[in-house]
């Protein structure tokens, strides 16, 4: 017998609805109030992937069809024996159709996964070796735990089965998905369910510790060369970094963690981490029906940059693609980064000499503009047109594609080098395509004084040592005659770091006579400035009729001037406006 379609009752302010199973593969749609501090009744809460495969399935809830798809009708068949109270499950619990209570149901989303007793991940159906991992996982993670440094033992303590499961596990499509952080983060008590086997989350992140300390990453990728950033072993740990950390730079690696996740809406990139960023808003950031894309992100970047300490926020703004009616300061959250970031190396310093906080401020009333104190210092006069062609920092076997690509490399570099030999002393010219990162104890910041600690020497006496084997590296690349054979070992060395500084930048001169590496879309014309108490230097376009105005290009190394070494001739800020 066909049964009607499901027909949603309206919800009061701060209602959800919950789904409770019956018997016979039935269930009933709950109301759950969300007034108080704590909920009026006891819920769980689902997450998982919808899938791309849009054809859906009848499921019997109260006496009509709620019509759900194929993953999440797997989940369901699973959930039936395993969750005793009412779960709130969002494609069911939600009234897909209706636009506002849709809206209304996101901004609570932060609300409904704390507030949830347990929170329930699904994972997908599972396979024997899925089973066998979830039945040893306790076991296996005991005696790797007992293992001081990865041995022989290692092999005898994971069978062949046992990594297949976890590597099954650790790269389903959930951990993909953008809003995954938020609602792994948020709940009390999240177990994973796979198949018709369920893990706490606490087991399998000790798991994912001792995988880390004993560097068995490699065992459990296998051949998988995907990206990092799409597998269990990062989410799980970004998740414990969240969690765990207070840093005045969450916000920063917020976005980008979630930058590199999978979401369909360009503005889930600001929905879906909000819950994890209450402290940065008190109230400041409102959510409105109807908001596009550039309604939605300039506030929100405004009020995170006005609270970074050193306004790593600016150093995200370069991206593959870009919204063109955001304001040049503002990220393209939608879009990944083309370069590593710089501001990453807390070794750069160049906008203060002792360690304090940056202010930049922002119009509520006008969010197509920041201000900030800052120094226009140079202007740039030349840029190469090479670039870096990217072989995913791969180690070289072989593969002819791989190997052509640094070679191509390797003579971009040697081009760079001749237009840099006027700027740089032939000793110094290799550290500019590594940024001169893992400098010696003078380019850091000593903040306690004088007292050097043992780790300091150490780090001193490695990085001598890293210093030499550079400068080996950079002679024997600078004078190679290319041909079809692999690069030495030491210069793959060399090109691999220098790949995180070059990789989405170009070689610059200025007309004071520097020499740096920049943005990929700057130009002659273009400034240099310095923020004030800001790690890196950025590339700044003037403004064709407004003083001391600018759009962002991007950040850039510029050599000489990263440890704070203008600052030395000049001190003079003044109030700049980026547009």
């Amino acid at each position: 017998m066909d049964l009607p379609q499901y027909q949603y009752q309206p919800l009061k302010p701060r209602q959800i609805r919950a789904l409770e199973f019956q018997s016979d593969a039935k269930a009933h749609m709950t109301l759950v109030d969300m007034y108080k501090s704590t909920s009026s009744k006891r819920y769980a809460a689902l997450s998982y992937t919808w899938g791309v495969d849009t054809t859906t399935f009848p499921f019997w809830c109260d006496t009509q069809d709620l019509p759900v798809r194929h993953n999440l009708l797997d989940a369901l068949d699973r959930l039936k024996d395993l969750v005793k109270m009412p779960i709130w499950i969002d494609a069911m619990c939600i009234n897909q159709e209706d636009e506002i209570e849709k809206f209304d149901q996101i901004k609570m989303m932060t609300d409904i996964y704390k507030r949830a007793e347990k929170v329930y991940i699904w994972l997908g159906e599972g396979t024997p070796d899925t089973e066998m991992a979830a039945d040893q996982l306790q076991i296996i993670t005991d005696r790797l735990t007992g293992l001081k440094k990865p041995t022989r033992g290692v092999d005898a303590a994971m069978s062949p089965s046992f990594v297949a499961g976890i590597r099954h596990i650790l790269t389903c499509p959930w951990w993909s998905r953008l809003w995954v952080l938020q609602e792994a983060t948020l709940a009390r008590d999240a177990i994973f369910v796979c198949g018709s086997r369920k893990i706490p989350w606490k087991a399998l992140s000790n798991l994912t510790r001792q995988i880390k300390r004993l560097d068995l990453y490699s065992k459990f990728r296998g051949n998988d060369q995907r990206l990092e950033y799409c597998d269990g072993f990062t989410e799980i740990l970004n998740t414990e970094l969240v969690r765990h950390t207070h840093s005045d730079n969450l916000a920063a690696d917020l976005l980008r963690i979630c930058r590199q996740r999978m979401c369909f809406d360009p503005r889930d990139r600001v929905y879906g981490v909000l819950g994890l960023m209450e402290k940065y808003f008190y109230g400041s950031f409102l959510w409105e029906a109807g908001e596009t894309v550039e309604d939605i992100y300039p506030p929100f970047i405004a009020v995170l940059i006005s609270q970074d300490s050193v306004a790593e926020l600016l150093s995200l703004n370069e991206t593959t693609e870009r919204n063109p009616n955001l304001p040049s300061w503002c990220p393209d959250l939608h879009h990944r980064s083309v370069s590593n970031v710089l501001a990453d190396y807390d070794g750069y310093h160049a906008g203060f000499t002792i360690q304090t906080t940056t202010r930049f401020n922002y119009d509520p009333e006008d969010f197509t503009k920041i201000q900030g104190k800052g120094i226009v210092m140079d202007i740039i006069k030349d840029v190469s047109q090479a670039t870096w062609e990217d072989e995913d920092g791969h180690e070289l076997s072989d593969d002819p594609e791989l190997v052509s690509k640094m070679q191509r490399n390797i003579k971009m570099l040697q081009e760079y080098t001749e237009a840099a030999r006027e700027f740089i002393s032939k000793d110094d010219l290799w550290r500019l395509f590594v940024g001169d990162m893992k400098g010696p104890r003078d380019s850091k910041l000593n903040l306690l004084a004088g007292f050097a600690s043992f780790h300091d020497r150490l780090i001193d006496h490695r990085w001598k040592e890293e210093a030499e084997s550079y400068r080996d590296a950079f002679l024997e690349l600078s004078t190679l005659s290319l041909n079809a054979e692999v690069p030495s070992l030491l210069i793959q060395r060399y090109m691999k770091n220098a790949r995180r500084v070059c990789l989405g930048r170009k070689l610059f001169t200025t007309e004071n006579g520097r020499v740096g590496l920049g943005p990929r879309l700057m130009a002659a014309g273009d400034v240099v400035c310095i923020f004030k108490c800001v790690r890196v230097p950025f590339v700044l376009r003037p403004h064709a009729s407004l003083p001391d105005t600018f759009s962002l290009v991007g950040e850039a190394y510029v050599y000489g001037i990263m440890k704070g070494e203008h600052l030395k001739v000049n001190k003079k800020f003044y109030w700049i406006t980026l547009v």
